[in-house]
């Protein structure tokens, strides 16, 4: 059912409608009951005199009345009633805290200003503890040094293994197309042997290669860890300047 919001002028007209007697009792005791004066907002007259509530009816009622006033008065007509009228928006319902939220949020507030002021009056530590672990400076270039060397030799162990499949994809592809129109089984069978052939050959030259490159890294290992440190040598004092001459005797 919606609820308007009228003037202040036919909120007065429907007022002195309630009190005359030759309206039917139904009507009047609904608009006692039903009809409510809205209290002044923001948008009211500073002078009280000046200020005029508006009222608050529902709809249903506002019909009756009109009806009513067919055969009794032409003054209450619905299109008279709804002249200035407006929808009643309720206002919306103010959230209210819990008092048990309020509660645990003043406790935990007092433990935070607890600590605080426990923590303001202690005594700083006179020194500070050690940090659990360290760094040394001398661990990190040698770490950083072994995982180049690691990626380093990743790197060419793949470059390897993609050189060698280039070279038996090759092969194969060649001798396939070499042998012309023959038998496709032969074909195969050629392709196949020559490819493994050549794949056999570029592994053994690959291992003989990365065995040789790794005694040269242990020989250079071994070089670098019998070499002794280096001492830096003290600068040379430069030339004493000469005494100075005895002065001739006279």
């Amino acid at each position: 059912m919606p609820i308007l919001v009228v003037p202040s002028a036919t909120a007065a007209r429907l007022e002195r409608l309630a009190a005359r007697e030759d309206v039917p009792s139904d009507v009047r005791e609904a608009l006692r009951s039903q009809m409510v004066r809205v209290p002044l907002g923001g948008h009211a007259p500073a002078d009280p005199s000046l200020a005029h509530a508006e009222g608050r009816v529902p709809h249903t009622l506002l019909v009756q009345v009109s009806q009513w006033a067919r055969t009794h008065d032409d003054a209450y007509t619905l299109a008279s009633l709804l002249r200035g009228a407006q929808l009643y928006h309720p206002p919306r319902a103010v959230y209210e805290r819990p008092k048990e939220l309020d509660a645990s949020l003043e406790a935990i507030r007092r433990a935070h200003e607890e600590s605080e002021y426990a923590r303001m009056v202690s005594p700083a530590p006179t020194q500070p503890s050690a940090a659990p672990y360290r760094l040394s400076g001398g661990a990190a270039p040698h770490a950083v040094r072994a995982e180049h060397e690691a990626w380093r030799e990743t790197r060419t162990q793949l470059s390897a293994l993609v050189n060698i499949l280039l070279s038996i994809g090759a092969v194969a592809t060649a001798v396939w197309w070499g042998a012309g129109s023959r038998d496709s089984l032969w074909k195969a069978a050629v392709a196949f042997g020559a490819a493994l052939l050549v794949g056999t050959a570029e592994v053994v030259l690959y291992a003989r290669y990365w065995r040789a490159t790794e005694r040269q890294r242990r020989t250079r290992r071994a070089r670098a860890a019998r070499r002794p440190p280096r001492t830096p040598t003290p600068a040379a004092c430069p030339p004493c300047p000469p005494p100075p001459h005895d002065a001739p005797r006279g």
